[in-house]
């Protein structure tokens, strides 16, 4: 009764009659006058929260009052409700058009009176029903829809256990190849379908009824073998728990020939420059996937035609009778042809062909050593140059053909005068024999200022020949140093070979120039000079210095003279005057 006292009910004045009244605190409804009999009033009545800091308020309820006796009345103006089929229960209802429905007379509870079926009876119920005063004899009616609702209980079911269908092979991606079809006795169930091999998909039409296979990919006669796919159907229902079932289909296919013939690797041939009239080059290999017989033939001028000939059905390529390899070449390229005769298929018969560069490698039965023809190279290259300098481009000769005549350059040695450590500044390209800098040269840091390459060519036959040159480069001295003096005699410098074998080389007294004064051909590979600078001075003074000579017997001639500068025999001074 507290809670009950926190709420306050007051009489909305507007749509309400006047002739009645509403207690605050009990919500009872008292009559404010006499009220004639026979008639109906509505008073609007609302409850507010007495307590609430904020007014909590219902919205108003109409309440109708009539003097007197009045027939029953139901709360809603009509009802629906929904029942599945197959429900059965004892129900009645007043008017039982349908002979499917009974309501109970106490509790006015509406029941299936017997089995109902979605797929034979009608879908929907329209029923009357009516509630009585057993005192007064009033009575009421109200009208109630009843829904039947469908339940899941058939499996769907394909037309045909199997379906097939033959199609040609080359069809387009998209290509409908097949209708099936499906039904489900459950009258308010749409089908939809499902393919198990990704080459096809499926699309549903016409409630479900149907699905139309379509390709989803390239068919393929000849990889698949047997030459047909088959895969399953399946049709789903839309229940809540879906009920499926399946067929199998089988797609057989035709072969087309749209395969034009493949040649195999094997396309590079060599034959020697002494081969004989009928000699096998080469044996050319195409296969046909659709299986048709292969043709072959070349594609080219008369002149290749004439040397040698093919075999149309095994693909031999030959010299022709009475003819030899060319002379004039090393290389000869071959277009070959290989046509199908389309006898794998039906008509319309479709000819395909593929075209193959053939290569054939002339090579001379003898190999012949490649040449240095001129080793007198004698290049100069500036110091303090950044990387990439171009010193020097040699070249040898190869009389043969093929790989026998091809030729490879490389670096085998690079030393300084007099000292036997290998260096590394230089390198070359294989191909055309260019010598280029691999780093900045320094003339004041260096051993010597002279260095000496050797230089290997090799030709590319199975057993390779070379030959070596080896020469001199020249570091060339730039102004990077500033002079000092020395003043008087002290800066007149004599040069003087304190040892010398053999009387082999010279020097120039006044410049300091060693130069060759004799034929080195009896020499050992090695001479070891020494010589003196001395000044004018008084008393004079003097240095030593050793400058070792690499002589190679590939030459086959005298030394080269060593260029002003070259040795180490230099002081470092010019003269004041």
């Amino acid at each position: 009764m507290g809670a009950q006292r926190l709420c306050k009910y007051y009489k909305e004045n507007v749509g309400s009659s006047p002739y009645f009244e509403v207690d605050r605190d009990t919500g009872e409804i008292r009559t404010t006058e006499a009220i004639t009999s026979g008639l109906d009033y509505v008073i609007k009545v609302y409850a507010l929260d007495s307590k609430a800091t904020v007014q909590q308020k219902t919205g108003p309820v109409d309440i109708n009052i009539r003097r007197g006796q009045r027939p029953p009345q139901f709360y809603s103006s009509s009802y629906v409700a929904s029942v599945e089929e197959s429900n059965q229960a004892d129900q009645t209802v007043t008017e039982n058009r349908f002979q499917a429905f009974d309501v109970d007379v106490e509790e006015g509870k509406v029941k299936t009176l017997r089995t109902l079926d979605y797929e034979s009876d009608q879908r929907t119920f329209d029923l009357t029903v009516r509630a009585e005063d057993t005192l007064s004899g009033f009575s009421s009616d109200v009208k109630l829809t009843v829904h039947l609702l469908d339940r899941n209980e058939f499996t769907p079911l394909f037309s045909k256990s199997t379906f097939t269908v033959t199609v040609d092979e080359d069809i387009p991606i998209g290509t409908s190849v097949i209708e099936v079809s499906a039904s489900d006795k459950d009258g308010s169930t749409v089908l939809s379908y499902t393919v198990t091999d990704p080459t096809f998909s499926i699309t549903t039409t016409g409630n479900g009824q149907k699905g139309v296979i379509k390709t989803n990919g390239t068919l393929d006669y000849d990889r698949k073998f047997p030459h047909y796919y088959e895969f399953k159907v399946i049709a789903s229902d839309n229940g809540a728990t879906p009920r499926t079932a399946e067929a199998r289909v089988i797609v057989t296919t035709n072969n087309v020939n749209d395969q034009a013939p493949q040649f195999d690797d094997n396309k590079v041939a060599t034959l020697m420059g002494n081969a004989e009239p009928g000699t096998t080059v080469i044996i050319v290999r195409a296969v046909d996937e659709d299986g048709d017989a292969v043709t072959y033939s070349f594609d080219g001028g008369m002149t290749v035609k004439d040397v040698f000939e093919i075999d149309q059905s095994t693909g031999r390529i030959s010299l022709r009778a009475g003819q030899s390899p060319p002379t004039d070449r090393d290389q000869i390229f071959l277009n070959v042809t290989a046509k199908d005769d389309g006898s794998c298929c039906s008509n319309p018969v479709r000819i395909l062909s593929s075209t193959a560069l053939i290569t054939i490698n002339i090579e001379d039965e003898e190999n012949q050593k490649p040449k240095f023809e001129n080793c007198n190279y004698s290049p100069s290259v500036k110091e303090e140059q950044d990387p990439g300098v171009e010193v020097v481009k040699v070249t040898a000769t190869d009389r043969n053909r093929g790989q026998n005549g091809k030729l490879e350059y490389s670096i085998t040695s690079i030393k300084e005068l007099g000292d036997n450590q290998e260096k590394n500044y230089f390198r070359i390209n294989s191909t055309t024999g260019q010598i280029y800098t691999r780093e900045k040269l320094d003339r004041e840091t260096q051993f010597s200022k002279n260095l000496f390459i050797t230089v290997k060519v090799q030709d590319k036959g199975s057993n390779p020949l070379d030959d070596y040159c080896t020469f001199p480069v020249n570091i060339q001295d730039i102004n990077d140093n500033d002079p000092s003096f020395d003043l008087g005699s002290n800066a007149d410098i004599q040069y003087s070979l304190i040892d010398n074998p053999n009387s082999l080389f010279r020097i120039n007294a006044d410049t300091g120039d060693i130069e060759v004064s004799g034929s080195l051909l009896a020499t050992d590979t090695s001479v070891i000079l020494k010589a003196r600078a001395t000044d004018q001075g008084n008393p004079p003074r003097s240095g030593d210095v050793t400058d070792h000579h690499l002589l190679d017997d590939r030459f086959q001639r005298p030394a080269p003279s060593v260029e002003p500068h070259q040795s180490d025999l230099h002081c470092k001074g010019v003269r004041g005057r």
